[in-house]
């Protein structure tokens, strides 16, 4: 059903601007039953080499590192190499023999005169960002050519690497993810994660230049969400005094359009009354582009997140910006329960992939499995040389390993029964086990934790996923 909404004409009247440049408000949305959205533009100067960001100091927690988890840790090691060969042995002779097939895909090119426009959603793996890194890397993109349009609401969160300068998040605000957040999936943005602040004073700044100081954007629009009662915020731009808005209008998606004649480098946001959720910023470039990559990853994530999403809501951050490619790398975090159930994660994943095509019905589509896992293990009791080895009893050394075979068994079907792509991860790695052959290279690439992995662990993995699906600079040029 396509649908198109008006706000109220309150939504439409009573948007207050204090000390700034009202220019113009609208809130008509077309799209796949999207929700209304009001929309504010104010103009602003931008200052040329504005000064750089310095983060004020937060408060520090009382709290020290833990000695329980430091010795319980220090308890563990890696399962040797005949532990895992003993449990391989088994694993062989109970496999069905399912592992990665060769994938023949027609991923879309570049549209003439546009950008090649990407989007991928994920967990840990990927808001590290070394993966994504790794892809543009290898289109041979340069800086320059590469532009994001969405800095998702983890703005801040540690783990997560974004394509700004640098962001200062103050005491205050706390990340509502969809998968976790019933209120963050009932007005979702369109990472999938709100940062939301309930008391005033309560700020935020973002360095919105590029990684090499480049300001890009003479137009940002800042996402939030609007509440019945009206919100008042402070913003500054470059250094300039801060002006205040007052924003009232209809309940639902919020956009404050921050336009300048010349390129944005810091804005500043400050909660001044009411409670306000922040759910991202869009940013338009100045430059050409070759590539548009939008990465939204958050810690823990689970694809849960696009099964509880209200879809009229996420949409409605889509409704003007196609992409070519969209992707989904989940898997992980679905796996870390005492008892994984393959038939209810196939059902909840089936849910979340359908909410995502209707997304992005026209888009091209691929799922990235889980890669492999590993446990630590019970140090095993030391004897003197020439007595019986002796044991401590361990835990089974390829447990998540089982678990992300079945859960790429589920990504596999689902992906073929809404038309999209399928690549394993740990297939790519080399099946089960190979965790502990990848911590143990020189330079390791498994992390310690056996869960991620080293960013040359990353671009290891790109390299493999690139190769499979043929990504290459070839994309970025429209077919003939």
């Amino acid at each position: 059903m396509i649908a198109c909404y008006l706000p109220s004409a309150r939504a439409l009247a009573s948007l207050a601007l204090t000390g700034v440049l009202w220019v113009s408000t609208t809130g008509t949305v077309c799209a796949l039953t999207s929700a209304p959205r009001t929309e504010v533009t104010v103009s602003v100067g931008a200052v040329p080499m504005a000064a750089d960001l310095v983060c004020p100091k937060k408060r520090v927690s009382a709290k020290g590192p833990s000695k329980v988890a430091k010795a319980s840790s220090e308890a563990l090691e890696l399962p040797s190499e005949e532990e895992v060969a003993d449990a391989l042995a088994e694993v062989s002779a109970q496999s069905s023999g399912a592992t990665q097939r060769a994938m023949q895909p027609a991923l879309p090119h570049a549209a003439m005169g546009q950008p090649l426009r990407v989007a991928i959603w994920g967990d840990s793996h990927l808001a590290a960002g070394f993966f994504t890194d790794e892809l543009v890397s290898l289109l041979g993109v340069q800086a320059n050519h590469l532009r994001s349009v969405f800095l998702p609401g983890n703005i801040g969160r540690p783990g997560v690497r974004l394509p700004y300068r640098k962001a200062c998040v103050s005491d205050g605000w706390r990340y509502e993810p969809a998968y976790s957040s019933a209120a963050a999936a009932i007005m979702p943005g369109p990472g999938l994660v709100n940062l939301v602040a309930e008391e005033a004073g309560a700020s935020l700044a973002i360095d919105v230049r590029d990684r090499a100081g480049t300001a890009v954007s003479s137009r940002v629009r800042v996402l939030y969400h609007q509440t019945a009662v009206p919100i008042r915020l402070g913003l500054s731009v470059d250094g300039a005094l801060e002006q205040e808005l007052v924003l009232s209008g209809y309940e639902g998606p919020g956009v404050v359009v921050i336009q300048a004649d010349e390129p944005l480098s810091v804005i500043r946001l400050r909660v001044i009354e009411g409670s306000w959720v922040f759910q991202g910023i869009e940013a338009g470039w100045d430059a050409a582009a070759a590539l548009q990559m939008d990465v939204f990853g958050f810690p823990g994530a689970t694809v849960a997140g696009w099964r509880r999403a209200q879809l009229p809501y996420l949409s409605s951050w889509f409704n003007d910006r196609h992409y070519d490619l969209v992707m989904l790398m989940f898997g992980t975090n679905e796996g870390n329960v005492p008892a994984f159930d393959p038939r209810v994660y196939r059902d909840s994943l089936d849910q979340a992939v359908s909410n995502f095509r209707q997304v992005f019905p026209d888009s091209a589509c691929i799922l990235i499995g889980p890669g492999d896992r590993g446990a630590r293990v019970p140090h095993r009791r030391k004897v003197r040389r020439g007595m019986k080895r002796l044991s401590s009893p361990i835990a089974d050394p390829l447990t998540f390993s089982r678990v992300h075979e079945r859960i790429s068994e589920s990504q596999r079907a689902v992906a073929s029964a809404h038309g999209c792509l399928f690549f394993s991860l740990q297939d790519a790695m080399g099946g089960p086990g190979s965790v502990y052959r990848w911590v143990r290279t020189n330079p390791p690439l498994m992390a310690h934790d056996l869960t991620h992995f080293t960013p040359a662990g990353y671009r290891e993995l790109a390299r493999r996923f690139a190769s499979a699906i043929r990504w290459d600079a070839s994309l970025l040029v429209p077919p003939p």
